[in-house]
């Protein structure tokens, strides 16, 4: 029974660090942290590395213990999302000479 929910509360963890790195992503993408200052900007991305890294982790680790799809269906989808969109709108663009 503890096993059972301490895979469910991993799951929990994988999917909370994952819904943060997707909500950083968009705030991103959006330009919401284009005015703030260079500082800032450090932290966020030392954030998003440490979150994305914890969402991997503990999505490894709930796999193992008990199988939850959505932690799975999330995170794939967050390393998606980005590589579509760096493939279409950073590779594209920069080949392209426009943005």
């Amino acid at each position: 029974m503890q096993v059972q929910t301490n895979g469910k509360l991993i799951n929990q963890l994988a999917i909370f660090f994952s819904t943060i790195v997707m909500l950083q992503f968009v705030a991103e993408v959006t330009g919401l942290t284009q005015n703030l200052d260079i500082t800032y900007n450090l932290i966020n991305t030392a954030f998003s590395y440490i979150t994305f890294s914890l969402a991997v982790i503990f999505t490894l680790i709930g796999a193992r213990r008990e199988l939850s799809k959505y932690a799975i269906i999330l995170l794939c989808s967050v390393v998606g999302i980005k590589a579509i969109y760096f493939a279409v709108f950073v590779i594209l663009w920069g080949l392209a000479g426009t943005p």
